[in-house]
């Protein structure tokens, strides 16, 4: 029960520390490796906190694509005013978007923007036709 409960309060304090921890972890495991043996769930939880740190600083050296962004925004607004242009510039730039993720994605993050906003341009262009095509 014990060891339930100390995993959980780790998992759980991972999620709330600063990015700066992996050094931490790093000098700590060093110090302490040369000092003393470790016990199993010291090992378990300096695995744990240097892979929660690794993932974390790759995460964060992502970069969103600034036309995932681009496109979204157009399209979401183009629903509601100005379909053709602004639906089609929402197509255009998510488009480019995802090209330039599929390209390099350990560069950018995004995708699921550009996808946003290729489908809701399409809609916004299609809704135009139709309301064009009524009156």
């Amino acid at each position: 029960m014990k060891v339930k409960v100390i995993l959980l309060v780790l998992l759980f304090s991972m999620t709330l520390l600063p990015q700066s921890f992996a050094v931490v972890v790093s000098n700590a495991e060093s110090t302490t490796a040369t000092a003393q043996k470790l016990t199993f769930k010291q090992k378990m939880a300096m695995k744990l906190f240097k892979s929660k740190a690794k993932k974390a600083n790759k995460e964060n050296d992502k970069v969103m694509n600034g036309f995932a962004v681009a496109g979204f925004v157009c399209a979401v607004v183009g629903v509601f005013v100005a379909g053709f242009l602004l639906g089609t510039l929402g197509v255009v730039f998510s488009a480019i978007a995802m090209n330039k993720i599929k390209k390099n994605p350990e560069k950018f993050k995004g995708k699921g923007m550009a996808i946003a906003g290729l489908v809701i341009g399409i809609v916004a262009v299609v809704g135009a036709a139709i309301v064009l095509g009524m009156g």
